[in-house]
This record gives C-alpha cells, structure tokens and sequence, in this order.
C-alpha cells in the first residue's frame, strides 16, 4: 500500500509530460503519445508516424491513448509500470534483505530515480519494469531453482516456465530500446554462467532453450504484426537501421561525455557495484548474487557511453545496479547494523529518504508556478494553428522542427511520417535527408506548421519554404505557411 500511495505521489509530482498537474510536455514525450495516438486513429507506426525507438514503446503509447487521446491514459499506464517497478524492488528486497523493514527500498528508489526523471514518459521508464521484474526472476531461479540449496525447490515445468518469462522480458525490453536491454542481458548471463557451471548439460540446454524461445517468442510476434501490416522494413528502419547508420556515420565525442557529473554517477554507481559485491561475496560466500551486480553494474555503465550523449534521463538505466547496490550492503554489513541498533539504522533511513522525497515533489511542484502561464499559451496555440487550416484541407499538414503538440492536442494526423526534430535526425542518416527532400519536392504538403523561435536549418528546406510558402498565420509558438505552388 505504502508504495501505490508513495508511487502516484511521485507520478502526479515528477511526470510534467503526463501529469494532469502540468500542462507541458518535454518534446520525446510529445513524440510517443503521437506514435500511440497514430495507431488509435487508424494508421501505421513507422509509416505514418516515425521514430527511433523500438514498437513494444509505442504499443505501450497506443494502450494509453486507447484510455485517453489526452495525457491522463498514458499516466494511467505509467502508473501500472511504476507499480511493477516498486514491487519488484520490493520482491527482489526480499529475496536479499529480508527483514521487516524492505519498504525503504522502494522508497529509496523513487528518491533517486526522481533525479533523472525528465518528465517521464521517456522509454527508460517503462524499460525499467521488466528490467526489475526479470533481475526478481533471477534472483528468485537462484534461490529457488535447480541452482538453489533449500529442499524444496520448485518444479522442472515451473522452473522452465519462469526461464521463458525472462527471455519474453529481455526481449520487451530490447524492442523498447536496444541499449536499454543490458542490464537484463547482463543478469541473464549470470544466470547462464551458474546454470552451464553447475547443471548437466542437458538440463542446460533445456533451460538455456526456455530463455531463447521467450525472446523469440515476442520477436516472432512483433515481426508478423508488422508483415501482416506491411511495414516490417519501416520498423527494422527506424529501431535498429537509423541508429545504426548514426553510430557509423558520426563519431563519438567521448570526452565531453566522460569530463562530466554524468559521467561521475555512472562511475560511482559502477564503483559502489563492484566493492558491495566484493563485500557481499566476502560476508556471505555465495558468488551467484555478486556475480549478477557485478555485470548489472558493469553493463549499465558501459550502455551510458554506447551512445556518446549525456542525456540525463539516461542515467535511470543506472537504478538497477545502484538499488540491488543498497541492498546488498545492508546485507554485507548485517551484523555491523545489529551492533548499533538494525531498527534505528533503518529508520533514519527512511525518515532521510521520506524527507528527500516529499521536498523533491514539492520543489518541482512549487518551480512550476513560474511556467504554467506560458505553457496554457503554448497548448492555446497548438490548438489555434489547427483551426486556422480548413476542415476540409487537414490531411495535408506537416510540422517541421516543432514539439509536435498541434497533432496530439487535435484529431489530426501529420501527413508525412518524419514530424519532429528534422534538423537533427537528417544530418545522422542521408537516407533520412532525402526522404525529408522528397516530402517537399514530391507532393509537397498544403499547409507547414514552423516555429517562430526555431526556424529550419537546413539550406534546402529553408529556401524551399521561403520560395513556395507564404505566411499565413503566426502566433507565440508557431507560425503557419500554406503552399503557394500547384501541387
């Protein structure tokens, strides 16, 4: 109960994107509800809409847009994943602490995670989910399993049945976001490090074939959805494709990552893994716990860099390593924190970790006052730019460079597929810029949504509009052009 209630706190709070508290949403937020609304209304991921992440995101996007075309379906599920979350910290607490006082966890938890929030509704949120709930299953296998000690184990049907779950898990999370995935990866490894040691082989391979025909299993799904719909290179395009061709068409600056506060957390977190399990290995003599934090803590470093940006929402990929961390510590220092009073220990740091939470919440809540009146101008306009265009011409619309907010606070749908951050995205992948080109060379839309503060920056688009659009409409936020040549 403690964490449902402390859970929606926390969302109704921190998720400025989704909050029925906040009119604002951060621009990627923007981008998923649209992927979710498109589906909703009748077209295509990838095709009608595009983005780089991977569809498990934005089928998550479409339930809550099935619930509501406004933000409060989307909360709603990021409530049930938050909930997911915090009981399997809770789980995974209990597996390893096992005491009375586990409830801190989840609160410790929401303390830190609150700090790479950004919003929410980005899709290390919803990773997070099964990346807890499949590290539990391990946990769980370990102790319970064929590689647990106890006497009574769980059956060789349920034991499969669990394996298969958490290669379904890892392939959810790796069809959200492929980087997302090494923290899951990285347990199951452990996992099957422990199982190919200790098992016969055949018994090995008969578990080892329950994790891959989980992760096939959605994989096979998720394929035939987009065969059946006819956008199965459109999706391979824009989850694997387009970032590929970025990571080999733009080198990294790993120094402006690596010289960085950003770079300090990932560092201390991967520091803070590898004593606590050095600690824990030393105290308790089993190396299968330590083993997982090590490569969770290491894995999860390592996928910060994959990228070479320093995305603060980022850094959520940290909280499995950094959790199961606290964790073990208390686990490693159990008869130190006997000596000095366990109740005492645990209390303090829950009231610290209550106090840290309830005055994050407030803060964000209170610094808000200060942007609500631009944001009621800015969802205004969003509005007003699409009544401006006739009923009648709404299927030729096209927003360039603009927080696509026009399209998911109106009935309508972007005519080309690319709607959001242009600019950027066409200088990763040439592919990409001759597509964007092609929207205006080719049928060009009748009516291009621009913003005031952030005109186009490339050459071509820029003297492109400049020479076949006239002005017609402009307010705070964005500025309306209608096509002046036959189409």
């Amino acid at each position: 109960m403690f964490s449902a209630i402390s859970g929606f706190i926390f969302l109704l709070t921190q998720s400025t994107s989704t909050s029925p508290l906040y009119l604002w949403s951060y621009v990627d937020s923007t981008i998923f509800r649209l992927m979710g609304l498109t589906l909703v209304r009748g077209g295509k991921f990838y095709v009608t809409t595009i983005d780089s992440k991977g569809p498990v995101l934005f089928f998550i996007e479409a339930l809550g847009a099935w619930i509501s075309s406004g933000k409060i379906g989307i909360f709603i599920i990021q409530y049930i994943f938050l909930l997911v979350t915090l009981i399997s910290v809770l789980l995974i607490a209990k597996q390893l602490v096992a005491n009375k006082y586990i409830w801190i966890f989840p609160l410790l938890y929401l303390c830190f995670y609150g700090f790479a929030f950004e919003g929410g509704n980005l899709s290390e949120e919803f990773s997070l989910s099964f990346i807890f709930l499949g590290i539990y299953l391990v946990l769980y296998l370990f102790k319970n399993g064929s590689l647990g000690s106890i006497k009574t184990k769980i059956s060789f049907k349920t034991e499969n049945l669990l394996l298969f779950s958490l290669g379904s898990l890892a392939a959810l999370t790796f069809f959200i976001r492929a980087n997302n995935a090494a923290a899951i990866i990285a347990a199951i490894l452990a996992l099957t490090y422990f199982m190919l040691k200790r098992l016969p082989a055949k018994q090995f391979f008969t578990f080892f074939s329950s994790i891959i025909a989980g992760f096939l299993l959605v994989t096979s799904i998720l394929a035939g959805y987009f065969i059946i719909n006819h956008s199965y290179s459109d999706m391979i395009y824009g989850t694997f494709l387009f970032n590929y061709r970025y990571s080999i068409n733009h080198s990294r600056d790993f120094s402006n990552t690596f010289l960085t506060s950003f770079s300090a957390a990932a560092i201390v977190v991967c520091i803070l893994s590898l004593t606590t399990a050095f600690l824990y290995y030393h105290s308790k003599r089993d190396a299968k716990v330590p083993l997982l934090l090590v490569l969770v803590g290491v894995f999860s470093t390592l996928t910060l860099y994959i990228s070479g940006h320093n995305w603060l929402h980022y850094l959520q990929l940290l909280m499995p390593p950094f959790i199961i961390s606290l964790m073990m510590l208390c686990v490693a220092l159990d008869d130190t924190l006997k000596q000095v009073s366990e109740r005492k220990i645990y209390s303090r740091l829950g009231h610290i970790g209550l106090f840290i939470f309830l005055l994050m919440d407030f803060s964000v809540v209170y610094g808000y006052r200060h942007e609500r009146k631009a944001n009621e101008i800015n969802i205004r306009d969003s509005i007003q730019i699409i009544n401006e265009i006739p009923v009648n011409q709404r299927n030729s619309v096209y927003g360039y460079g603009i927080n696509p907010l026009p399209f998911t606070e109106t009935s309508v749908l972007p005519s080309k597929r690319l709607t959001a951050l242009q600019d950027w995205m066409i200088q990763q992948d040439p592919f990409l810029k001759n597509e964007v080109y092609s929207y205006f060379q080719i049928n060009p839309p009748k009516w291009l949504i621009l913003s005031p503060q952030y005109p186009p920056e490339d050459a071509f688009i820029s003297k492109f509009v400049s020479s076949n659009y006239r002005q017609v409409y402009s307010n705070t936020n964005y500025t309306l052009y209608e096509l002046t040549i036959s189409e």
